[in-house]
Order: C-alpha cells, then structure tokens, then sequence
C-alpha cells in the first residue's frame, strides 16, 4: 500500500471516528441513533429514509467540504437524509437516481448546519 492511499485511510477513519465522538457527547441514549448491527453485519442496518436534502459540494473548498460529510455522517446516523454530491464523475448523481426517493435539492449547501444544528454538540 502506498503512502497516500495510507494517508487517506488514516484521515478517514479519524474523520468518521471523530464524527461518531463529537456527536455523542452530551446525547442522551434514548437521542441515540436508531441504526442496528444486530446479526453481526458487516454494514448497520439504517430506517428507510423518507427524503434526502441533496447538496452539490464539488464548487466548495475542502474544508467546507469535509464540514458538510461530517455533518452528513453525523445527521445520517440516525436515519439517512442527506445526500452529497462530491465525485467529479457523476457516480453520486446516479446511486441518487438508484434509491428512487422524494429529494429537496439545496441550492446553498452550508445552509443543511443551520438545518440540521439540533442535532449537533459540542
């Protein structure tokens, strides 16, 4: 494995670690999120979602970016509802083509912190 690919993971997985500390702090269990790795998955299993809020993030910076897939990360472990676009290729748009659910498009993506602010701590 070379060093970048190395680098990414580790960034990653602190990424999605920090996000699942940072939202837990000051949450009171029954606030806890609903998703369940009962019969030892190898993915939880999330409720269905109802709509997802779809925010294009590619014209944002990277740190606006990585704000808004820890928010995403943070707001989906619940249940899903927002969906971001980020891959220059357009395999995002068409996994959301795929799920075939009700989607709000958001024209401001830094707009979903305030949103979904509730739901933050810390």
């Amino acid at each position: 494995m070379d060093a970048s690919r190395r680098t990414f993971l580790k960034l990653a997985a602190g990424t999605v670690a920090g996000a699942a500390l940072a939202g837990t702090a000051g949450v009171s269990a029954d606030a806890m999120p609903t998703a369940s790795w009962s019969g030892r998955p190898v993915l939880p299993q999330f409720p269905r979602p109802e709509r997802l809020d779809v925010a294009d993030l590619t014209k944002l910076d990277g740190r606006d970016q990585a704000l808004l897939t820890t928010l995403q990360g943070i707001v989906n472990r619940r249940q899903p509802r927002i969906w971001t676009l980020l891959a220059a290729d357009g395999t995002d748009q068409t996994w959301l083509e795929t799920v075939r659910l009700p989607q709000r498009s958001v024209e401001d993506p830094l707009s979903l912190v305030e949103r979904y602010r509730q739901e933050l701590s810390g």
